[in-house]
């Protein structure tokens, strides 16, 4: 979570998007870079939630307690424990800037704020096209208009492919970071993966026994179970596939020559639940299983949860499509008359 916090709250990145599996604590890095941003930094900033229910409950369930309990917020929030006009469910009035808070299906909710933060949570469950008015990475984006350092944070579980709000901002970055972890065995570097029966990496285990689970590396070969990676995981780092790196102990990027450079402009990060030490392996093949199951009994409905919550990725359904060549091929001659 280091450098992904170093990210939210670097003036040098404008936009960052976080596409994540479910638990992998990002509501807490939010509730701590929008604390930041007013405790240290006096910026105006605004919250987007999917719903306005769910605005209120972020605010009521995340954001107060957080208020209230980290003591240095008290210093520039003197009303939050008090009704107040400064203190609302729409509205917290630090000393020396604003916190809004809002749902993002009404298109009258990016309007009249100009902000120097925007954040979308959970940006998936947004409609694709507020209300004709154009997308929510769009409309929210011109609340940064003439801020002098912009930021705009995106973070989701993905949903469905080729609608998925996170997945275009994750594809469109500039860089693209998975969290790297050396083998046990022999050093190499590599990102936990799921792969599959046909890959050289990923998550094996022996048919019907989920908790043989292992993690194969891609390098070696060898498999280590989850004891082995928690063993090794601080040693870990965020790299791009072109080798750029962030140095967590300094804060700084480097190059794949380990020279310092300065990051760009628009950044990504996966993460998956198998990272978590709160969720164990054998649980994750178990859980896999159970929807490999119910998809062959026709629900493939846990099968789409394992995807978005567990893997962080994009579902796809997988249904015949007409090939485009044999439809050309089997165009005739019509004569306008």
């Amino acid at each position: 979570q280091v450098a992904i916090l170093d990210a939210m709250c670097d003036d040098r990145i404008e936009v960052l998007d976080f596409m994540k599996s479910a638990r992998v604590g990002y509501t807490k890095m939010l509730l701590a870079a929008v604390g930041y941003f007013a405790h240290h930094k006096r910026r105006n900033q605004v919250v987007y939630q999917p719903t306005d229910d769910d605005s209120d409950d972020f605010c009521k369930t995340e954001l107060e307690p957080m208020l209230r309990d980290v003591p240095v917020m008290a210093s520039v929030f003197p009303t939050h424990l008090q009704r107040h006009k400064d203190n609302t469910l729409k509205q917290k009035k630090f000393i020396g800037s604003i916190l809004h808070l809002r749902g993002g299906k009404a298109a009258k909710n990016y309007r009249r704020l100009t902000v120097d933060v925007v954040v979308l949570d959970e940006i998936d469950g947004f409609d694709q096209d507020i209300e004709g008015e154009g997308d929510p990475n769009r409309l929210s984006g011109k609340r940064l208009e003439g801020a002098t350092f912009p930021k705009h944070i995106r973070g989701s579980t993905p949903k469905i492919k080729g609608a998925s709000h996170i997945e275009r901002g994750h594809d469109a970055a500039d860089l693209r970071l998975r969290f790297h972890v050396p083998c046990p065995e022999c050093g190499h570097e590599h990102p936990l993966a799921w792969g599959d029966r046909r890959a050289q990496h990923g998550m094996k285990w022996t048919d019907g026994q989920p908790d043989t689970i292992r993690q194969l590396c891609p390098e070696c070969g060898a498999l280590y179970d989850q004891a082995a990676y928690l063993r090794v995981w601080q040693r870990g780092r965020w790299k791009a596939a072109d080798g750029t790196w962030i140095d967590d102990r300094t804060g700084t990027w480097r190059d794949a020559r380990d020279a310092e450079i300065q990051p760009p402009r628009h950044v990504a990060f996966h993460v998956w639940t198998a990272y978590s030490p709160q969720a164990t392996w054998p649980a994750i093949a178990r859980e896999y299983l159970q929807a490999v199951a119910a998809k062959r009994s026709g629900d493939p409905s846990p099968l789409k949860t394992f995807k978005n919550t567990t893997l962080g990725e994009t579902y796809e359904e997988v249904f015949e499509q007409a090939d485009g060549n044999a439809l050309k091929e089997r165009a005739e001659d019509y004569p306008l008359r």
